[in-house]
């Protein structure tokens, strides 16, 4: 089993690709300054990333509430098909995530393979629950039917901790995204790529622009805003 350690200090460029909140389909402006990210197996700096405060976490918010509008409302089949793709967009990115896992969190890069591995299967167990969680119908005593309707609350915040990134992230997100739900999600701020490079991979497989935030920072700023 390869340890994190054994990551060539080249790879911190890896991280570069997923510094900033991913808002409304995009990489978002408006940092308010900077998180320095060290290499969990050795202390050498992995470079840094960009966080926001009140002001950036008002606009994942905002964005989620506008997309609510059309994922809230969007056809089971649709909604079932575009996290299909996300599924599968995973799934062909586990060995990336494994490697920005291994790096920020320290675990062992197979560890980190083998569970992150499970996330596509994961997602799909929950997109399969789409139909029979739409409601119920029930016979009354006497000719009346009773019809119970479920329906998605809108948006939801997620809190994320450090020590697994990844599926952390997805038994929030998967359970609120097949519900029809919109999510802000803050992660670790020792650990916040890999959140990144999922809500990337999400837009990517098509899901609405504002469907999944990730808002970046620290629990005194950005979560507390959140919260």
């Amino acid at each position: 089993m390869t340890q994190s350690s054994d990551h060539p200090d080249d790879l911190a460029h890896v991280l570069s690709d997923y510094r900033r909140s991913w808002v409304d389909g995009r990489s978002a402006d408006g940092a308010e300054g900077a998180m320095r990210h060290v290499h969990a197996g050795n202390g050498s700096a992995l470079g840094e990333s960009e966080w926001i405060g009140a002001a950036g976490i008002d606009r994942a918010v905002t964005a989620a509430r506008r997309a609510f509008g059309v994922w809230g409302v969007m056809p089971l089949g649709e909604r079932r098909a575009a996290l299909h793709r996300f599924a599968d967009a995973i799934a062909a990115n586990v060995e990336r995530l494994a490697m920005v896992e291994s790096l920020e969190a320290g675990r062992p890069l197979g560890d980190a393979t083998m569970l992150i591995a499970q996330a596509p299967d994961f997602l799909r167990r929950y997109i399969g629950m789409i139909d029979p969680a739409q409601g119920d119908v029930i016979a009354g005593e006497t000719r009346q039917i009773n019809v119970s309707w479920r329906r998605p609350r809108g948006v939801v915040a997620a809190i994320l901790p450090w020590n697994f990134p990844v599926m952390n992230m997805m038994v929030r997100i998967a359970p609120a995204l097949a519900a029809g739900n919109c999510v802000v999600v803050k992660p670790s701020e020792n650990t916040p790529h890999t959140a990144v490079m999922l809500a990337q991979l999400a837009s990517e497989a098509g899901l609405p622009d504002g469907v999944l935030n990730v808002a970046l920072g620290n629990g005194a700023g950005a979560g507390r805003a959140l919260a």
